[in-house]
């Protein structure tokens, strides 16, 4: 089963917050009991996070930090 990430939890991962801990290590198990997406609507307002970019997208989908 794959699972759909939403914005506040990239955004949460990113910025520290005391939660991202645990939302991490829920990321890391559905990441491999099936995998991870993101929606377009996701992907567009995670661009508009702080020095992000399309590049830095790629990286942090390809190597996590979870």
């Amino acid at each position: 089963m794959r699972t759909a990430v939403d914005t506040n939890v990239i955004s949460a991962l990113w910025s520290g917050e005391p939660a991202s801990r645990g939302m991490a290590a829920l990321l890391g198990r559905a990441q491999n009991e099936g995998g991870l997406v993101i929606s377009a609507p996701v992907y567009v307002e995670l661009l508009a996070y702080p020095k992000a970019t399309a590049g830095s997208l790629r990286s942090f989908w390809k190597e996590p930090a979870w």
